[in-house]
C-alpha cells in the first residue's frame, strides 16, 4: 500500500507541474497558448526531473513525513524555489531556444499554488482514506514503538484493530483466524521467532489462505520506521536477508566511484589548498590527520581527513568526537560543521577503502569494544564503508554504545536494501543536509 501511494504521489506531481506549466503558457499568450507549448514541452520537462529530484532529496516522498504543517511546507517552498533558480540558470546557461523570463515568473508562481494544492490534498487524502487494519501479536519496546508510531502517523495508511499482547494458548490460535476476519483486520504482524513454532506456522498459513497478509515485525518495522529493529533479529534472520553477494552491482558501484572520485578531487583541488593553508596558519601541526579505520572484512586502512583538533586532543586516549568539541581549533570548528574535512577521503575512495555509500568506518578501539557490547556489531563490516551512508543522514553521530546501537539498526536497514537507487538517494539527501546538520 505504502509503495503505491508514493506511485500516485510521484505522478500527481508529474502531472501537476505540467498542469502549472500550462496555467502559466495560458495567462501570458491566452487562446495562442497552443503555438508556444511544444518548445515550452521540452525545455521545462528537463526541469521536472530537477524538480523530482529535489522533491525525492527532499523526503518528500517519505510517508511518515507528509502531514500539513509548517515543517512540510517550508520543506516543499524550498524545493519549490531551487527548481526555479535552476531552471533560471538552465536557460540562460544551455542552448535551449527560448528564455522565459516571464515565462518562468508565471511558472514559479503557478508551480507553487498548484503543487500545494495537490499535496495539500494528498495529505488529507492519506491521512483521513481507509487504512489497513493491523492484528499484531506479542509484546516488546520494539512493538509498543512500532504502535505508537502507527497511531501518530496516519497518512502511512495503517491502523492498529488489535494488539494481542498475551501469548495465546492453543484455543487461542485455533481461533486466531476467524477472530482476525471478525476485526476486519487485513495484516497480521507476528514476532519473528513464531517462524519455528510448526503448529503458529499452520494457523498462519490458514491466515494467508484467507488473504491476510503476514508480516514479522521486523520487515515490517524497517518500512515503517526506516531502520531494522536490532532487538527482534536473530542469527537466521541474517542467514535469510543478508546473503545476496550482488557482484554486478558492487563491481558498477565501485567503476563509479573512481570516476566521481577523480572528478571532484581535480574541481576541488584549489578549495583543499585553500583548506590547507588556513589550518597551517590557525594551529600547530599537520593540515592532513591520518587515523586507523576498520574496513570491509575487518581489514585496517588509514583514513585521510583535514585536522580540526588541537594536535593533542588525545593525549588520553581515543575519544569520540562531539557536537562544539572544546578540542576542535577555530578552523577546525568550521570545517566540522560544513564537512569540508571530509575531502580528503576521495583520496581513500580512488584507493578502494572506502566508497561514496556505505557504514561510516569506525576506529578499531572503538570497534573492540562495540562488538562485546552490540549484538551483531560486526554484521556491518561484510560491506565496503562509505563517506556518507543511511546511518550518517537519519542518525547524528555516535558519542556512546546507545547512539552507536541505534545507527546499526540504519546500518543494517542499507546493507538489507542497498542498490543504485539508494545509493543515489542517500548521496542527493546528503548534499541536501551536508551545511544544515552538524557532526
Amino acid at each position: 500500500m505504502s509503495q503505491l501511494k508514493k506511485v500516485v504521489l510521484l505522478l500527481g506531481d508529474i502531472a501537476f507541474f505540467y498542469v502549472a506549466l500550462f496555467t502559466a503558457l495560458i495567462v501570458r499568450y491566452g487562446a495562442d497558448y497552443r503555438e508556444y507549448a511544444p518548445e515550452h514541452l521540452t525545455s521545462f520537462s528537463c526541469i521536472l526531473v530537477i524538480w523530482v529530484i529535489l522533491l525525492a532529496a527532499s523526503n518528500l516522498y517519505d510517508l511518515r513525513v507528509l502531514r500539513n504543517d509548517l515543517r512540510f511546507f517550508r520543506t516543499f517552498l524550498v524545493a519549490d524555489a531551487i527548481t526555479v533558480v535552476s531552471a533560471l540558470v538552465l536557460f540562460y546557461v544551455l542552448p535551449f531556444g527560448i528564455a522565459p523570463k516571464t515565462n518562468l515568473v508565471l511558472f514559479a508562481a503557478s508551480l507553487t499554488v498548484w503543487g500545494l494544492f495537490y499535496r495539500w490534498g494528498f495529505n488529507t487524502i492519506a491521512a483521513h482514506s481507509a487504512p489497513e487494519r493491523v492484528f499484531i501479536l506479542g509484546e516488546s519496546k520494539e512493538i509498543t514503538d512500532l504502535v505508537s508510531y502507527i497511531e501518530g502517523n496516519p497518512q502511512l495508511g495503517y491502523r492498529i484493530a488489535v494488539w494481542e499482547r498475551r501469548a495465546l494458548g492453543e484455543s487461542g490460535w485455533r481461533g486466531l483466524p476467524e477472530r482476525i476476519v471478525a476485526e476486519r483486520a487485513t495484516v497480521l504482524i507476528i514476532p519473528a521467532d513464531l517462524k519455528k513454532d510448526s503448529f503458529a506456522n499452520d494457523v498462519i498459513y490458514s491466515c494467508i489462505l484467507r488473504e491476510i497478509q503476514v508480516r514479522d515485525v521486523p520487515s515490517f518495522y524497517e518500512n515503517v520506521m526506516g531502520f531494522t529493529p536490532l532487538a527482534e533479529l536473530g542469527a537466521g534472520w541474517f542467514l535469510e536477508e543478508l546473503v545476496e553477494a550482488r557482484p554486478l552491482y558492487n563491481t558498477l558501484k565501485t567503476s563509479f566511484d573512481i570516476l566521481f572520485a577523480l572528478l571532484l578531487f581535480f574541481f576541488l583541488l584549489p578549495v583543499m589548498a585553500v583548506i590547507w593553508i588556513l589550518i597551517r596558519l590557525d594551529s600547530h601541526g599537520p593540515a592532513i590527520y591520518k587515523q586507523v579505520r576498520v574496513g570491509k572484512n575487518g581489514k585496517h586502512f588509514t583514513l585521510y581527513k583535514f585536522r580540526t583538533m588541537r594536535i593533542d586532543a588525545e593525549k588520553e586516549g581515543a575519544q569520540w568526537a562531539h557536537v562544539n568539541d572544546p578540542r576542535a581549533t577555530k578552523i577546525g570548528a568550521l570545517l566540522r560543521i560544513s564537512h569540508l574535512d571530509e575531502f580528503p577521503q576521495l583520496i581513500n575512495i580512488l584507493k578502494g577503502d572506502i566508497s561514496f555509500v556505505g557504514p561510516r568506518p569506525e576506529r578499531p578501539e572503538f570497534v573492540e569494544i562495540l562488538k562485546n557490547q552490540i549484538p551483531y556489531y560486526e554484521i556491518r563490516l561484510v560491506v565496503k564503508p562509505g563517506l556518507t551512508g543511511w546511518a550518517q543522514i537519519n542518525y547524528r553521530a555516535n558519542v556512546n554504545t546507545e547512539e552507536a546501537y541505534h545507527k546499526l539498526e540504519y546500518d543494517i536497514f542499507y546493507i538489507k536494501r542497498r542498490g543504485f537507487v539508494f545509493d543515489i538517494l542517500i548521496i542527493l539527501k546528503t548534499l541536501r543536509t551536508i551545511f544544515a546538520t552538524p557532526k
